[in-house]
């Protein structure tokens, strides 16, 4: 599977939010790197849901893309999509549970440090 850069993730995600501003377009690369506005995160975590409800052998792709950044906001989108047995190819599936574990670690990590687990 070619290696697709974040370009081709935001131009994959940019069909759903077809109705919105070119600038949000843009503005995926900051949702990325954590400094976009709460309103476009919770747009962009939409279409996602959208797009890999719809197109289940993106899950890999989605994974790929935000455990580079390591943005471990999709775990929960992608862990369903998991136990959902949706995904038919073992590397995609192997992306998307790795995915899945660190997004979980990084959760388990973040309680314990809030002192909400013991």
């Amino acid at each position: 599977m070619k290696t697709f850069r974040i370009t081709a993730l935001a131009a994959l995600v940019a069909a759903p939010l077809a109705s919105a501003q070119a600038d949000e377009h843009r503005e995926l690369g900051a949702h990325q790197h954590g400094v976009a506005s709460s309103a476009l995160r919770t747009k962009i975590s939409a279409a996602l849901r959208r797009f890999v409800h719809a197109r289940p052998e993106a899950a890999a792709l989605v994974a790929r893309q935000f455990m580079a950044r390591e943005d471990w906001s999709q775990g929960p989108l992608l862990a369903k999509i998991m136990e959902g047995d949706k995904l038919t190819s073992a590397p995609d599936l192997m992306a998307v549970a790795i995915y899945v574990a660190q997004a979980r670690s990084a959760d388990a990590n973040m309680a314990r440090a809030d002192g909400s687990e013991g």
